[in-house]
C-alpha cells in the first residue's frame, strides 16, 4: 500500500499528519517507509541535501532507506517560481520517479 500525502500549501500540517499515520502503521503492518520527493528545507549530510523531515522520520521510526532515496530533490528557495517559468527540467521528475520505486 502507498499513502500520498499532499496539501494545497505549505505548512498545513503534511509532517504532522505523517507522523501519526508512521505511528499507526508501524503497529499494523510488516515496513513502512518514507519519502518527501521534493524538499525545500534541507540538512547537509555526509554532502548531500537531505529534507529535514526525512531526518526526522528516519530518526523516530528508525527506518532503514537510504535517505538520498528518501529526499531525492531539495531544492533552494525560489526554485518554484523558476520551474514554472521553465517547466522542461524533466530531470527532476526522472530523480523523483526512480526513488519511489
Amino acid at each position: 500500500m502507498r499513502v500520498y500525502i499532499g496539501a494545497t500549501r505549505q505548512n498545513d500540517g503534511k509532517t504532522v499528519v505523517s507522523l501519526g499515520l508512521l505511528a499507526a502503521l508501524g503497529k499494523r503492518v510488516k515496513s513502512i517507509g518514507y519519502i518527501k520527493p521534493v524538499g525545500q528545507q534541507f540538512l547537509n549530510i555526509d554532502g548531500k541535501k537531505i529534507d529535514k523531515d526525512v531526518v526526522l522520520m528516519s530518526k523516530i521510526y528508525n527506518l532503514k532507506d537510504n535517505l538520498t532515496d528518501m529526499s531525492p530533490v531539495a531544492i533552494p528557495r525560489g526554485f518554484t517560481e523558476n520551474y514554472i517559468n521553465h517547466p522542461e527540467q524533466k530531470e527532476l521528475r526522472n530523480k523523483v520517479i526512480k526513488r519511489f520505486r
